[in-house]
């Protein structure tokens, strides 16, 4: 795909168009075609841009059609009770676990709905966000704007069929308010939002401690409401109801139940999922979509609305100037006469929808077709650039806080909301939330987890106790998020599997007892969600992770284990679990795990006396980590530990760190079976949060709102790149070893050496032994390296050791992507008499002697030829054959490029223990 800047490369220099001839040898080499005739090429320009241009409103179509059948029916609000999470992705477009949301799809040619803000005393915050049809922000409602009111407060959404909406548009109601009297003679004064399009979109996100049970059941609490309280939670209804209801508030709706299953959503989600491959099926549906939700028109208008109605002129604070309002979707007659002639040569009028032209020849319509699947194909790829930080730029951070939610109808604008909509889409302003990205650390390099980061937040202001605006400049909350790229669509990135390692934040709440049939009973959690614990028909192994505790009654079951749930069937308020010892995800076709698809299994035999009991968790993953665990804003017991000067430093690791397990965030562990690509698969990005951004710029504070091109842009910390991930032989240390290093230096152990940086290399396993880490004084002394070694191969591979200069592998100046490496290293292992080898399916014990004061990585010779070692580069193909499993073990694949197998336990090695001897 081009290698043009985004967005600005693929404008046309006037501004009028896309630059489709800089495209133009792209889509030729990518379609097969060329030497386009002119009225091929015309078909070619009309394609990109009305795929463009249309994109968002064919979405929300889509999205309206789908919702209203496996969420909630039009003009009613659905209320999930859960997160998201490494098996849950579908409550955002980039799965935020730092909150719940709510959502509902409006159908305003029905008439007016009311919507009801509940009372929120205790400053809960949260912001609600009601987007038109073309993805444009219409309105925001939360404590920015409307405080932290004791009393609820009402909207009226008036669509532009509205009188309401008429009203204001004309100016003859430019406060946007109005009195509502129902019929038992109550007065309700609301805002009245113009809503410009008959369907539009309310989400609403709402900040909770998702990592903590009270915090998350008063949230919920919040949200639902309470059936009998007057004015309590979210509400929505018509507007004739609320004046029948008759008490001045809008009746209670229960929460609906999570996603829908049945022959009704599975239509729906086959029919409206997923964007269309056939281009006439795509403006087929944009045609229909445009009768639906015409193109807003262009206003006269004479007031300038209250500050809840956005638009291009108030979505930044800092940076927009006073533009008078309009529409944010709105064209004037010219502007609309411009697109209907670029679009008529597919034919597609926004007036009158989509009819494809009879007179194409054959050759005509396959240019129509290959001219799509290109334009998806360069939004799915170019819009990547809106997630990826630049190294000395906001500390490498990308950050987009202008034009976003509301966009400016431009080209170039357009472009940007295409990309945003892909597979999503509902933005917030930037006045409202900020995200900037990152896939790289302060260096450049690209963020993997091999790796150890760290991101220091160091105090900005204030004493303990520590609120939210101590680490950033945001007054709702901020947070890091880690995630692994989702190949072909940067806006819905996975939550990891390896999030639920980090149990810190989990209690162990819960109690089970043993079934005769081998099964473990339980309550149903309030917030069980059916959808993941059979997410296929007739499928076992939704894979839920729970944590047992200290002890166990069961046989079959180990404490302080980590278990996946195999089977859960509901008997009433209870579940009936088989569990599994591990979770099989599914990989992409590139070898990245795919996010909330996988198997757990298989299912483990449960024995004992019937009624055992057994203390467990249900696993709260810790894939974010933010202001809502400070102790100063949770009444939890766990929180973020602080250092001694109030600062904090959140740990990047893919394996348990040493302390603070409070700031903890896990990265992607991906060992074992599947993936034909581990160093992809190694990879992630971050996402930081800034809620409800501060514009305070006063005394030299910086803000994330002001230009990001500018000095005065508040950026994240930098991601600090410290050690490789790799065998602690630190730790390994006899207790008589260890006795030995003391009496040369007795300050051994008080700091790690995963804290100091290594050199960077994208393609070093972790399987190295370092011994670098021993005082000088014993550098040259003979080090007893203790260890197990399992063979699960037919090869009868034979292991061993050779030195390295540092952890990128090189031997003198000679790199593992050199082509002589293997030899080399082959060359200087180390006792070539004595490898490490097992008979088949068999453990041997065994010892090496190092020399302290070296580091060594292995090479494995598996008897056919081949040769292998832990970088990448030196193997065929830059396979990776080793993966890294905990801090004294590691595994290798003995088959070529992996076979078709990537299991990579044909050996396992295992250091049990490190003796030293005596200088």
């Amino acid at each position: 795909m081009s290698t043009l800047t985004w967005p600005d490369d693929y404008v046309s220099a006037d501004g009028s168009g896309l630059n489709t001839a800089a495209l133009l040898s792209d889509f030729e080499a990518s379609s097969g075609l060329s030497d386009l005739s002119p009225a091929e090429l015309e078909i070619f320009d009309a394609t990109l841009e009305a795929t463009v241009w249309s994109y968002p409103l064919n979405e929300t179509y889509r999205y309206y059609n789908l919702d209203t059948v496996v969420q909630a029916p039009a003009n009613e609000l659905f209320k999930p009770d859960f997160i998201a999470s490494w098996l849950n992705e579908n409550s955002a477009p980039a799965p935020n676990a730092s909150l719940l949301y709510m959502t509902a799809w409006l159908d305003l040619s029905q008439g007016e709905q009311v919507l009801q803000l509940p009372a929120n005393p205790n400053g809960n915050y949260y912001v609600v966000a009601i987007l038109d049809s073309y993805i444009n922000t219409n309105g925001s409602f939360g404590p920015r704007l409307q405080g932290n009111n004791p009393d609820p407060q009402y909207v009226l959404l008036a669509g532009p069929d509205s009188d309401y909406y008429r009203n204001i548009a004309s100016g003859s109601n430019s406060t946007q308010t109005t009195v509502i009297t129902d019929q038992a003679g109550n007065q309700t004064t609301m805002h009245v939002l113009q809503v410009d399009t008959p369907k539009a979109w309310i989400t609403a996100r709402i900040d909770t401690n998702s990592l903590d049970l009270d915090s998350m059941n008063a949230t919920r609490d919040f949200i639902n409401g309470t059936e009998g309280v007057s004015g309590s939670g979210f509400q929505l209804s018509t507007l004739s109801q609320f004046i029948s209801h008759g008490t001045g508030s809008v009746q209670y709706s229960p929460p609906k139940p999570p996603t829908a299953t049945g022959d009704a959503a599975d239509q729906a989600r086959s029919a409206w999922l997923s964007v269309p491959t056939k281009a006439s099926d795509f403006f087929t549906q944009v045609g229909e979509a445009l009768a639906l939700n015409p193109v807003p028109s262009k206003l006269d208008p004479s007031f300038t609305p209250q500050p809840y109605q956005i638009w291009t002129g108030n979505q930044n604070v800092l940076q927009n100037s006073a533009t008078p309002y309009q529409p944010p979707s709105a064209l004037g007659p010219d502007e609309v006469a411009l697109l209907d002639r670029r679009f008529a040569t597919i034919g597609l009028n926004l007036s009158t929808g989509f009819s494809q032209p009879s007179s194409w020849t054959a050759e005509e319509k396959v240019v129509f077709q290959k001219s799509y699947t290109f334009a998806l194909e360069l939004l799915d790829k170019a819009t990547n650039a809106q997630v990826t930080g630049t190294q000395g730029v906001n500390n490498g951070w990308n950050i987009t806080n202008d034009n976003i939610g509301v966009y400016p109808n431009t080209w170039r604008s357009w472009l940007v909301r295409a990309g945003t909509a892909i597979d999503g889409g509902a933005a917030n302003i930037p006045n409202d939330a900020v995200y900037p990205t990152t896939q790289i650390d302060e260096d450049g390099h690209q963020l993997t987890s091999t790796y150890n980061y760290r991101i220091a937040l160091p105090p900005t202001a204030g004493e303990p106790p520590l609120k939210t605006e101590t680490y950033a400049p945001a007054q709702g909350f901020w947070s890091f998020t880690v995630y692994q790229p989702n190949p072909g669509n940067a806006y819905q990135p996975f939550l990891i599997e390896n999030a639920i390692s980090n149990t810190t934040y989990t209690p162990l709440n819960s109690t089970a007892t043993l079934t005769a049939d081998g099964r473990l009973r339980t309550t149903k959690p309030d917030n069980w969600n059916q959808g993941i614990g059979n997410r296929t028909a007739g499928q076992e192994g939704n894979g839920v992770a729970l944590l047992t505790g200290s002890s166990s009654a069961v046989t079959g079951l180990q404490p302080n284990s980590i278990y996946y749930v195999y089977g859960a069937e509901e008997d009433g308020d209870d579940l009936l679990l088989q569990l599994a010892s591990d979770y099989q995800p599914s990989y992409s076709s590139n070898g990245i795990p795919v996010g909330g698809e996988g198997l757990a299994g298989p299912a483990l035999s449960l024995s004992g006396t019937t009624g055992s009991s057994l203390s467990f968790g249900w696993i709260n993953p810790v894939a974010q980590l933010g202001s809502n665990q400070l102790s100063g804003e949770t009444n939890a017991s766990t929180t973020l530990v602080t250092e001694s000067d109030g600062s904090i430093n959140l740990t990047l690791s893919n394996l348990t760190p040493p302390a603070n397990l409070e700031n903890w965030l896990p990265t992607p562990l991906v060992t074992g079976a599947g993936s034909s690509n581990p160093q992809a698969a190694s990879e992630f990005l971050l996402m930081a949060r800034y809620y409800w951004p501060s514009s305070d710029t006063a005394n030299g504070a910086k803000s994330v709102l002001a230009d990001p091109t500018s000095s005065d842009v508040y950026a994240p910390p930098a991601v600090e790149r410290l050690g490789l991930n790799r065998i602690q032989a630190w730790d390994l240390l006899t207790n008589q070893a260890e006795a030995l290093v003391k009496t040369i230096d007795p300050t051994f152990g008080s700091t790690s050496p995963l804290d100091s940086p290594s050199p960077f290399s994208s393609d070093v396993v972790g399987a190295l032994l370092d011994l670098r880490f021993l005082p000088d004084a014993l550098d040259g002394q003979l080090a007893t390296v203790n260890y197990g070694y399992s063979r699960n191969a037919d090869y009868n591979n034979q292991l061993f050791f050779y030195a390295i200069d540092d952890v990128t592998g090189s031997i003198n100046g000679l790199s593992p992507s050199d082509s002589n490496y293997l030899n080399e290293a082959w060359s200087r292992r180390l006792q070539p008499g004595a490898p490490i080898v097992a008979d088949f399916d068999s453990t041997s014990t065994g010892s090496i002697q190092l020399t302290a004061g070296q580091l060594f990585a292995p090479i494995v010779n598996n008897g056919k030829g081949q040769m292998f070692t832990a970088f990448d580069s030196a193997n065929a193909s830059d396979y990776r054959h080793f993966d890294l499993l905990s801090g004294s073990s590691f595994a290798f694949e003995d088959l070529l490029n992996g076979g078709n197998e990537h299991d990579r336990n044909d050996g396992i090695l295992a250091i049990t223990s490190i003796d030293l001897s005596a200088p």
